[in-house]
């Protein structure tokens, strides 16, 4: 009896291991000979999602465990959605890669060589792209005050301008009025 009790405390650890994992069906096929079969099959390379999907989908259509039924339904509705492609629909649902590791890649990728410099160069490429057209869209609209600015000052310098001539027939039609009221208090005095 005591020689089995080690084997059973190995047992125990195995069993609580084995709950607190994750399953997938693939069993003792390796992601690239299964990503190698499924490429003959349908003629292209299957992406992570579908990946995720087939490794985690049973024969007879159940999920491996709750946990996956919640992120493939996640899935499901961000692509109804129709505005991600299925590698950014992964990265939402599974959240960011953990340091040396690409999901359901197999072994050989690295975050570097699989997704490219960056593990978070689609978030970054996303966020550089609307900070460009936030960017022109600021830049188109200074060039738009700008020249509503020019053209203000357009319009100050030409109302100055008919201000000064507008003086300058009031000064003259003040004289005039002084010069015909001076000649009609002369002549009224003569006469």
């Amino acid at each position: 009896m005591d020689c089995l009790h080690p084997w059973n405390l190995i047992g125990e650890r195995l069993s609580f291991v084995l709950i607190k994992r994750r399953y997938w069906i693939l069993f003792r096929m390796s992601i690239a000979r299964w990503k190698a079969i499924k490429t003959k099959e349908t003629g292209k390379e299957p992406d992570r999602l579908e990946t995720f999907e087939d490794t985690h989908t049973r024969k007879n259509g159940t999920y491996v465990n709750g946990y996956t039924a919640t992120l493939i339904e996640k899935a499901y509705t961000l692509r109804q959605e129709g505005s991600f492609d299925n590698e950014q629909i992964f990265q939402k649902v599974h959240g960011p890669e953990h340091p040396g590791r690409v999901r359901c890649a197999g072994l050989g990728p690295t975050p570097s060589t699989y997704l490219g410099p960056s593990c978070s160069s689609a978030s970054i490429n996303s966020t550089t792209t609307s900070n460009s057209n936030e960017v022109d869209a600021l830049r188109s609209e200074v060039i738009e005050l700008r020249n509503e600015l020019a053209e203000a000052k357009s319009e100050v310098v030409e109302l100055r301008s008919g201000m000064d001539q507008l003086q300058m027939e009031v000064d003259t039609l003040k004289t005039c009025s002084c010069n015909i009221l001076s000649s009609s208090s002369e002549s009224a005095t003569r006469g």
